[in-house]
């Protein structure tokens, strides 16, 4: 009996992990869709990994209304080495393992439950593990598409009319913090965009603390008053909170926390002549003598996200926490440029544990071939810890995504390993179908201590097998045997 239930449990292992796409896989209404993707290791100087550099990995997900499967393969120079399968169909899954047993093993998903998750009499959640019960239905009355009927109804909300009912709430609250709220010009100041100083008029604009803290309270109090926003609570956290009998506690929580951490905010804000953005800096000092500030400076660019500054930091108790982003975009014909550097710093006055973290990332993309080059280099303290580098091509055809990495090498203190890679993210090109011979089906769960033995002592043979015959191929046993 002991055998039984490990075989089983090892079986299921794949079907458990599985259970992490079954949520496209199981729903009625999953859209049709594949993801390829797969990688295989060239050359490398790091002497763990040579062995591998013969084998190509790869992994795919279909999907196509009430079926899915899942494929993993192992090649060996370019021969199949190890492979499995997973077929979901009417709540029923499939594992074939060819390498290793030609029994196609099968498992309901109800039984599942009953039989690893312990008995009971609701049914099975597997079908979508992530899914919570309509608001409108009983909590002992489960859904036959839980995930489904939760997307359908929170689409189905009126937000428009919810957004008028926040906002009648919350006038008198708003009218408060229009009038709390007090803003002054600042002199004028000059930022570089597109490469030219342009002359900026700034405005100052002071938000209490005390208006933010009844905002707050107000959208709280909204939130576990309205119906409708307290069904979309429910649906969110489920049994986990009691919004009835805690409702006076979570306000209180959240109005305690918001009044630990905020304190008056200062913005200010720099506009170009045509009135477009070109800085905007916020300041917090609490009580505490927590200091907050961040920046964003607009530097031009075709779009808004091309050229840019930010940095974000705190600082508290003479430590600080900060980072940094720096982008920049140049076009040349269809090609364009980014580089993107990124800060990160700790310190403290004692000078202990204090560190600085960069990563740098240049990449190219031409829009015409879709060829890209991808650079990314990481260092700690003006330390390279490594380098990132790739190239190939990727595009874009009908909403979906192929690339084609013809390299990607990671490069770390002289030692190297390069790779080739591909991603397919899109419609259903492949094929769906899952042929079984009805004669070489295994139910999971009605196998008898006998066949579930023989099965696994039969699958454990082969595997030594295998990897046997992946070990003399490489000449790793002989190596290990000391044989010349």
């Amino acid at each position: 009996m002991r055998m039984k239930k490990i075989g089983k449990t090892l079986l299921c292992s794949m079907m458990i992990a599985s259970l992490a796409a079954q949520p496209v896989l199981a729903a009625e209404t999953a859209p049709e869709g594949e993801v390829n993707f797969w990688v295989k290791v060239e050359s490398t100087n790091i002497p763990e990994l040579k062995a591998y550099k013969a084998l190509k990995y790869a992994a795919s997900i279909l999907t196509d209304g009430d079926q899915g499967k899942v494929t993993m393969n192992l090649e060996q120079d370019d021969e199949p080495l190890l492979s499995g399968s997973i077929y979901l169909k009417e709540n029923t899954l499939y594992i074939a393992l060819p390498e290793l047993t030609d029994t196609v093993f099968t498992a309901d998903l109800e039984t599942y439950q009953k039989e690893l998750l312990g008995e009971t009499d609701e049914k099975a959640p597997t079908v979508n593990p992530f899914a919570v019960l309509d608001p409108e239905q009983s909590s002992d009355q489960p859904a036959e598409n839980l995930w489904d009927s939760q997307i359908e109804w929170l689409q189905g909300i009126d937000y428009e009319a919810l957004t008028e009912r926040y906002l009648k709430y919350c006038e008198k609250t708003f009218e408060y913090v229009d009038n709390a709220v007090t803003t002054e010009d600042l002199p004028e100041a000059s930022y570089e965009i597109d490469g030219e100083y342009v002359t900026c008029q700034g405005t100052s604009t002071v938000i209490p603390k005390e208006a933010m803290l009844r905002l707050i309270d107000a959208t709280v109090d909204f939130g576990l008053r309205d119906k409708e926003c307290r069904q979309i609570l429910d649906t969110l956290f489920g049994s986990e909170v009691d919004f009835d009998q805690d409702a006076h506690d979570i306000q209180e929580s959240i109005y305690s926390s918001a009044e630990e951490f905020l304190a008056d905010t200062y913005i200010q804000e720099y506009r170009t002549p045509e009135n477009e953005q070109a800085a905007i800096h916020v300041t917090m000092y609490s009580d505490d003598g927590t200091y907050l500030g961040a920046s964003l400076i607009n530097r031009g660019g075709e779009t808004i996200d091309e050229n840019f500054y930010m940095n974000y930091g705190i600082w508290a108790d003479g430590e600080s926490v900060s980072y940094s982003v720096t982008k920049n975009a140049k076009h040349s014909d269809s090609v364009t440029t980014n580089t993107i550097s990124i800060d990160f710093n700790i310190s403290d006055e004692e000078g202990y544990g204090n560190e600085n973290d960069t990563l740098d990332i240049v990449t190219s993309y031409d829009g015409e071939t879709g060829d890209y080059t991808l650079t990314c280099t990481v260092a700690e303290d003006e330390n390279n810890l490594g380098t990132l580098t790739s190239y190939g091509v990727l595009t874009f055809e009908d909403g979906g995504l192929n690339l084609e990495c013809e390299n990607i090498t990671w490069m770390s203190e002289g030692k190297y390993v390069s790779a080739s890679a591909g991603l397919y993210g899109g419609e259903l090109v492949s094929d769906l179908s899952f042929d079984v011979d009805q004669a070489k089906l295994l139910d999971l769960f009605a196998a008898s201590d006998e066949e579930i033995d023989e099965e696994m002592e039969s699958m454990n043979h082969k595997m030594q097998m295998i990897a046997m015959r992946f070990m003399l191929a490489q000449g790793m046993l002989t190596d290990s045997l000391g044989i010349e």
